[in-house]
């Protein structure tokens, strides 16, 4: 070859060796792995909502970077609208009391009354033998109580594993215990997980909608969708070793309790940004998801901006829009 094409031929080579270099440099793994993560973490929340019909959440940890999704299924739902006291589920419950405890005004059509029956007078169903009924991993329960007079009662105790309770003054308090390991390594029932609300948490004379929610996160009392307490912890639940019941305690609800359902922690997914990129400070704390995918809308009153700092290669933002999808 003469020296003008060896020449030619090494600023081609030259040319494409740049063009090639410029393209990778472009290409950034770690940048989309984090990406794509998040994404699909986010996407994975919206689709269990959808497709069980159940609240699901996605944690956002900006200090240590783990991004946790918690997905949940309904077991069951009761409207107490005659006497077999049926529920979606399949499981029939029963009336212990004298008389019938069944209200013309109820939330949606009937609901269940305890005025005038005595101490002790109880709905109970026998949860303790579906297996499906597993609070271990974390639950949610909603109930519609439109209270008469503010007192202290019990509203619903799950076998050995959770009460709900209002007490004097319209307060609310949730208790759950916690399953532990004794020095032989055998399961028992441990100490107890408390929540409370303060007075006026619950309206007299009207219906208001109760929710406590357990995510092995944070044990959290809603009423109205408004979140009134909160307290930390990471424990599984003791099992389920007795029924369900609505009423039984020495007090009873004063009012009409309706609408009571039951989900509980069906699978979670965890994850952890890679090194050299964190969640901006804007980043909400989590992202919730209501029954049917859309965000809850007593959470989020507009779309979710989830952001990721790859420090000096900026900022990238993954959004959840108003119906739980994913851009």
């Amino acid at each position: 070859m003469t020296l003008i094409e060896l020449m030619l031929v090494m600023g081609l080579i030259a040319v494409m060796m740049g063009m090639g270099l410029g393209a990778f440099a472009t290409l950034d793994p770690g940048r989309r792995a984090a990406l794509g993560q998040v994404t699909s973490l986010l996407r994975t929340a919206h689709n269990t909502a959808v497709a069980l019909g159940a609240p699901a959440r996605v944690t956002l940890d900006r200090k240590t970077g783990e991004i946790l999704t918690v997905g949940m299924r309904v077991v069951g739902t009761w409207h107490f609208e005659d006497e077999t006291l049926s529920g979606s589920d399949g499981i029939d419950g029963v009336f212990l009391g004298s008389g019938s405890l069944l209200d013309d005004d109820g939330f949606m059509g009937r609901g269940l009354s305890f005025d005038g029956a005595p101490a002790g007078a109880r709905a109970e169903f026998p949860v303790q033998d579906d297996p499906a009924f597993d609070l271990t991993d974390g639950f949610s329960l909603e109930i519609s109580y439109k209270p008469e007079h503010l007192v202290g009662a019990q509203l619903i105790e799950i076998g050995d594993a959770f009460q709900l309770q209002t007490t004097a003054g319209g307060g609310l308090s949730a208790t759950l215990y916690r399953r532990e390991v004794d020095a032989l390594g055998q399961p028992r029932r441990g100490g107890r997980v408390g929540v409370q609300a303060g007075g006026g948490a619950l309206r007299p004379d009207q219906w208001n909608h109760v929710r406590c929610v357990y995510d092995k996160r944070t044990l959290r009392l809603l009423v109205n969708g408004v979140p009134l307490a909160s307290t930390a912890s990471d424990v599984p639940v003791w099992n389920v070793e007795g029924p369900l019941l609505v009423g039984g305690g020495t007090t009873l609800p004063s009012g009409i309790l309706d609408r009571l359902v039951l989900a509980v922690v069906v699978g979670s997914e965890k994850g952890v940004l890679p090194l050299g990129v964190d969640f901006t400070s804007k980043t909400p704390p989590s992202v919730e998801f209501m029954a049917g995918g859309g965000l809850d809308p007593t959470v989020h009153l507009r779309p979710v901006e989830v952001g990721l700092d790859f420090g000096e290669g900026g900022v990238e933002i993954i959004r959840v829009n108003v119906y739980g999808t994913v851009e």
